[in-house]
């Protein structure tokens, strides 16, 4: 996210600082999209993420037609 125009002078230690108190959170779009080894790896990261930044809250979308989650 660092990289990208929109967080210019952001550096990781800030985000990860963000996290950690509940101060950020990632909104995910387009899991529908995913096909099924994709949207089980991004399950695994997810579940990374939660467990290394315990204050992230995290918003995963989908179309309603595909609410097998």
């Amino acid at each position: 996210m660092t990289g990208r125009q929109s967080f210019s002078g952001l550096q990781e230690a800030d985000l990860n600082a963000l996290a950690q108190v509940g101060k950020l959170v990632l909104i995910l779009d387009g899991r529908n999209e995913l096909d099924a080894p994709s949207r089980k790896r991004a399950a695994a990261e997810i579940k990374a993420l939660q467990r290394e930044f315990t204050g992230l809250s995290i918003v995963v979308t989908t179309r309603r037609q595909a609410l097998d989650v």
